[in-house]
């Protein structure tokens, strides 16, 4: 299992998804994220990780308050489930935008790429997870 705590800063998004990227492909975890999975034939779930990584790490960065972004990543599941947390309670939506909008698809990638997703509220904050391969 991979844990990391990071700054509530804009580099930290593409730190954290190069990180669970280095993850994921090691042994263990590029197994797990093989299996199953409703992604499309010849879509690679490590670069879907990557991307519903920088997704959430993104809206924690932007709407999640605090100082520290925390991001986990199990790959005991059967797949691969990244959970990050912030310390902002209000629930993750899902938006559907204008064609024209620069911002505000996060939610709905990983609604659409992810098998599986939710969010829990924490002592302080939530958490919002997905989950891809396996039997999410």
């Amino acid at each position: 299992m991979l844990q990391l705590e990071l700054p509530t800063e804009t580099r930290s998004v593409s730190l954290a998804r190069h990180r669970v990227h280095e993850y994921c492909v090691g042994d263990d975890c590029a197994a797990a994220s093989t299996r199953g999975g409703t992604a499309a034939p010849g879509v690679d779930l490590l670069q879907v990780v990557a991307l519903l990584t920088t997704e959430l790490v993104a809206n924690a960065v932007r709407h999640g308050g605090g100082d520290r972004v925390r991001v986990t990543v199990d790959c005991s599941v059967g797949g691969v489930r990244v959970t990050c947390s912030d310390d902002n309670p209000a629930e993750p939506v899902v938006r559907h935008v204008d064609a024209d909008a620069t911002s505000g698809r996060g939610m709905a990638l990983v609604d659409v790429l992810a098998d599986s997703w939710g969010s829990v509220r924490a002592v302080t904050g939530k958490q919002v997870w997905f989950q891809v391969g396996g039997d999410a």
